[in-house]
């Protein structure tokens, strides 16, 4: 869709970034722009506010796309309409500081997003928050509403390379496609990226960058955790500097 994160290492203060170069910004969607799952929070609109267990005990069996569409299928059963689905999305508030470091974000530096929700859930965000024209391009699985109303989402691929990551989208290989991309086109090559995430399967995309790059990994999820771990084993699977975030203007301060 175009416009369409022997006693262990410790988190380093990131040095402020002064290169004139082209920049990249890589952003997760779900727990980074946004501060929720915008998958699971519309499991609300469900019957009594819930999905079904039968729906969502399959999660883990199911292809996380595959099992969405389940929940997508059953909603519209329900009656749940498009303009439901979209004002739900748009409650959803950005985690702190993200508004700001959108706006901010120095003329120099691309953003692009990578993402397991969907073209219609972030498309629809960015633009409540009046912030979808900042992006250069969205990496996510394709939705769109049918004729009758009812969401279908289909994997953005169905990879099996990688173990990290879901099967319907690797995340290192989508940095990867956009970088060499871009390069190829002869239209700009990277001095540094940034990577902006919060789960395990932003951890392979973080495997690629990098000394010159750096990771944001938000305080107190996933990606920071399993980034600890290696840092443990001093091995150098991690290279590049790596920046935990609470705010997101922590990460404006150091572009």
């Amino acid at each position: 869709m175009k416009k369409s994160k022997a006693g262990g290492s410790k988190h380093r203060k990131a040095a402020p970034n002064k290169s004139p170069d082209a920049c990249l910004l890589v952003l997760d969607f779900d727990h980074t722009v946004v501060d929720k799952n915008t998958d699971t929070f519309v499991w609300k609109l469900g019957e009594n506010g819930k999905i079904p267990d039968s729906i969502s005990s399959a999660h883990g069996e199911k292809l996380w796309t595959h099992l969405m569409q389940d929940v997508f299928d059953y909603l519209h059963q329900q009656g749940c309409t498009p303009k439901q689905i979209l004002d739900c999305l748009a409650s959803m508030k950005l985690a702190p500081g993200m508004d700001t470091l959108l706006y901010n974000v120095p003329e120099n530096y691309d953003i692009i997003i990578i993402s397991d929700s969907n073209a219609v859930f972030i498309q629809h965000i960015l633009e409540t928050h009046g912030v979808f024209d900042r992006i250069a391009h969205i990496f996510t699985n394709p939705a769109n509403f049918d004729e009758d109303g009812r969401l279908v989402v289909t994997p953005f691929t169905e990879q099996t390379a990688c173990d990290i990551c879901e099967k319907n989208l690797c995340k290192g290989d989508a940095l990867k496609m956009h970088v060499d991309r871009m390069a190829g086109t002869g239209r700009k090559k990277y001095g540094r990226v940034v990577y902006v995430g919060d789960g395990l399967n932003d951890l392979c995309p973080c495997f690629k960058l990098g000394k010159n790059d750096a990771i944001f990994p938000r305080s107190g999820f996933r990606l920071e955790e399993e980034i600890k771990k290696i840092q443990r084993k001093k091995k150098e699977e991690i290279q590049a500097e790596v920046v935990a975030w609470q705010d997101a203007s922590t990460i404006l301060e150091y572009l």
